[in-house]
């Protein structure tokens, strides 16, 4: 019978890390992958196991030019982002208030820390559309990375997983030479 209580003991903890373990790797393998532009990174910052924090560059999104007759995104109450297009290319994307209906959109996103369901915002509260992200370089990417980062003639292109709750999970980033001026990245 002690045999038999130290067995379980031992196994139930086991098992119940086991099942953390699968959950929580079920969890993050949620979610449809896709591929954004990514710009902001400064070369002065020396890569050795560190995040690069970047800017998103959303196709066809006004999110830094307002367009005429339109109230600013700082005035607005988005609160999503509706991804079109078919993964991983992003076609374009629509700035999206919570009472908006989600129409053609293959993927719904929202800055971190938005819930499924934030509320409304308060007045002079600042737009929760996803605008900046960060990602993990590890020491040995970091040469590599640093010097594609650093050519001007490359573009940074993130890919990130976005999970159905609109949680954007940055993945890795890949480069490619720059688009010519005036066409969309």
């Amino acid at each position: 019978m002690r045999g038999l209580l130290r067995t379980l003991a031992i196994m139930l903890p086991l098992a119940g890390l086991a099942y953390t373990w699968h959950a929580t790797r079920q969890s993050a393998a949620q979610g449809v992958e896709w591929d954004v532009a990514v710009t902001g990174y400064d070369p002065r910052d020396l890569l050795r196991g560190h995040y690069i924090r970047f800017t998103y560059v959303w196709p066809d999104d006004s999110l830094t030019t307002p367009t005429p007759g339109t109230v600013t995104d700082e005035a607005s109450s988005a609160t999503r982002l509706c991804i079109e297009g078919e993964a991983p290319a992003i076609r374009r994307t629509i700035r999206m208030t919570d009472e908006d209906q989600a129409g053609d959109c293959q993927g719904i996103a929202r800055a971190a820390g938005q819930g499924a369901h934030p509320g409304p915002m308060a007045p002079g509260q600042i737009s929760s559309v996803p605008r900046e992200g960060r990602l993990f370089v590890p020491q040995s990417e970091a040469a590599g990375m640093e010097r594609a980062l650093t050519d001007p003639a490359q573009q940074a292109i993130l890919r990130f997983r976005l999970k159905p709750n609109g949680e954007i999970i940055p993945l890795r980033l890949s480069f490619q030479p720059k688009p010519a001026a005036g066409a969309q990245p």
